[in-house]
């Protein structure tokens, strides 16, 4: 992960993220908060100890949840439609690109909310590599 200039969020921002789903493909790691856990559990109707057992493991700091992937799997939470869970989704998934980035670059040239944000904001991936 690459930290980022704190990029804006725009009223339209979520269609495009919503239409896209690239990020929820690539590998790596998806972690949870612990207090993020309780609205996770709400929205999928699950007592809060079910959900941690059913979808996460104990991440490697252990301060957080880190879901039950394997290597090449999609999130368990994407579905045809888009992400099954976008309102109770974790810090990590609402902040990129806004934060974070991908150091892969044919990664971030996937993502179509970077490639707007970048547009608006007059900048190339170049730009950000510098």
């Amino acid at each position: 992960m690459r930290n980022l200039i704190r990029f804006s969020e725009e009223e339209n921002d979520s269609q495009i993220c919503g239409t896209c789903t690239s990020c929820c493909r690539w590998d790596g790691e998806v972690l949870f908060a612990p207090q993020e856990l309780d609205a996770l559990a709400d929205l999928l109707h699950m007592d809060v100890r079910d959900c941690a057992e059913k979808f996460f493991e104990l991440s490697d700091d252990r301060r957080n949840l880190r879901l039950r992937m394997g290597k090449g799997d999609p999130c368990p939470f994407l579905s045809e439609k888009g992400c099954t869970i976008y309102k109770a989704r974790p810090d990590q998934c609402r902040n990129f690109p806004y934060v974070w980035v991908r150091e892969e670059a044919k990664l971030m040239e996937e993502c179509k909310l970077f490639k707007e944000i970048l547009k608006r904001n007059n900048l190339t991936l170049q730009d950000l590599q510098k």
